[in-house]
C-alpha cells in the first residue's frame, strides 16, 4: 500500500511541477508579448512625459524659491505657501512615479509585468493622477498659510518667510496624509462616528 501511495505522491509532484512550468512558460510568453506591444511603447513614453513634467514643476518652483522670489508677485507670502506646497507635492509625486517605474508595469487590463509583487507599478491610470498631484500643493499652502496666520499651528511666525517656505514644503510633501488628518479632525468636530 505504501509503495502506491509513494507512486502517486511522486506522480502528483511531477504533474505539479509540469503545471507549475506550464504556468511560468504562458507567462514569460505574455509577458514578451507586452514588452513588444503599442501599449508598453505609449507606458514609456507616457512615463517619461511624466516624470519631466513633474521635473519641470520642481525645477522652476524650486528656482523661484531658492533665488529669493525673483517674481514681483512672489514677495507676498500667500504665493510663497502656495509655491513651496507646490514644491513639496510634486517631488512626493515624483517619487511615487519613480517608484512605481521602478516596480514595473500595469497593462490597461491590470495585468502586471515583470512580476505581481511589489503591487503597485507604473500605469496609464496612475500617470493622470501623478501629473494632477502638484494642485494639491495649492491646498497644502493655502493651508499652511491660513493656519499660520490663524494661530492654528502655534505661534510660528507667519512674518518669517523661511517657516511658511518649510511648513509649506512639507505640507506639499505629505498632502495625502495631511488630507486623512484633516477628514479625521473635520468628522470628530461635526460629531460624525
Amino acid at each position: 500500500m505504501e509503495v502506491v501511495n509513494e507512486q502517486d505522491k511522486l506522480l502528483w509532484l511531477a504533474t505539479a511541477e509540469q503545471e507549475r512550468k506550464k504556468a511560468d512558460d504562458e507567462k514569460k510568453i505574455a509577458e514578451k508579448i507586452f514588452y513588444e506591444s503599442d501599449q508598453f511603447k505609449q507606458l514609456t513614453v507616457l512615463s517619461w512625459i511624466t516624470f519631466s513634467l513633474l521635473g519641470l514643476v520642481i525645477a522652476v518652483t524650486g528656482f523661484v524659491i531658492v533665488r529669493k522670489w525673483p517674481i514681483p508677485i512672489v514677495t507676498d507670502l500667500i504665493w510663497i505657501a502656495i509655491i513651496s506646497g507646490v514644491l513639496g507635492s510634486s517631488c512626493s509625486a515624483l517619487l511615487s512615479a519613480l517608484e512605481r517605474k521602478a516596480n514595473g508595469w500595469e497593462d490597461k487590463k491590470g495585468n502586471k509585468y515583470p512580476n505581481d509583487e511589489p503591487r503597485d507599478k507604473f500605469s496609464q491610470r496612475m500617470a493622470t493622477f501623478f501629473l494632477f498631484r502638484p494642485f494639491f500643493g495649492i491646498l497644502a499652502g493655502l493651508i499652511i498659510y491660513f493656519g499660520m496666520q490663524a494661530k492654528l499651528l502655534g505661534d510660528t511666525g507667519i512674518s518669517d518667510p523661511a517657516k511658511v517656505i518649510f511648513w509649506s514644503l512639507l505640507s506639499g510633501l505629505f498632502i495625502k496624509t495631511l488630507m486623512e488628518k484633516l477628514k479625521d479632525v473635520f468628522e470628530n468636530l461635526v460629531g460624525k462616528k
